[in-house]
């Protein structure tokens, strides 16, 4: 990928697959800019994070860019994080089911979606979001590049947060 490729690319993923493969020492240089960004794509995303637990993931994910959640506490509120995604994933009962079809009722882009297709919506955002989270402790995974879920991630956001030219 070029410079001129990467500032009028509209693909984020193929964005970060060059900085992965091609540009590895960056990457991996560049885990603090790296969960920025995925912190920017779930705010963009804040409709589909259904529930307050998991925007509260991601304002815990900024806290600890910011210094005030320290590394240790990451596990601890991953599992709160973890509850807010089985919530959603798993619920089974009539009454948590009716819990998930009220969280999807309230958001617009979802209306008219079916009901197992808007929770698998709502369950990758929410994934996204509780990875966010963790993003520190995941970030040199083979892995990683799963996180980077095409539905969420924007290249204008990634352009915002890293610059590998």
């Amino acid at each position: 990928m070029t410079e001129d490729e990467w500032y009028s690319s509209t693909n984020a993923k193929e964005m970060l697959t060059y900085m992965r493969e091609e540009r590895p020492r960056f990457f991996n240089s560049q885990e603090r800019q790296l969960q920025r960004f995925l912190i920017g794509c779930c705010w963009k995303n804040e409709d589909l994070l259904a529930t307050n637990g998991l925007k509260e993931a991601v304002k815990n994910a900024e806290r600890y860019l910011e210094g005030s959640v320290k590394r240790q506490d990451l596990d601890r509120l991953d599992y709160d994080a973890e509850a807010e995604v089985f919530g959603i994933e798993y619920a089974e009962t009539l009454d948590r089911i009716a819990e998930v079809q009220a969280l999807i009722d309230g958001i617009d882009r979802l209306e008219g979606v079916p009901f197992e297709a808007a929770r698998k919506v709502l369950v990758e955002a929410a994934y996204f979001a509780e990875r966010t989270l963790i993003y520190p402790d995941i970030h040199r995974q083979r892995w990683v590049m799963k996180v980077f879920n095409d539905k969420f991630i924007c290249a204008d956001i990634l352009r915002e947060h890293l610059h590998p030219f």
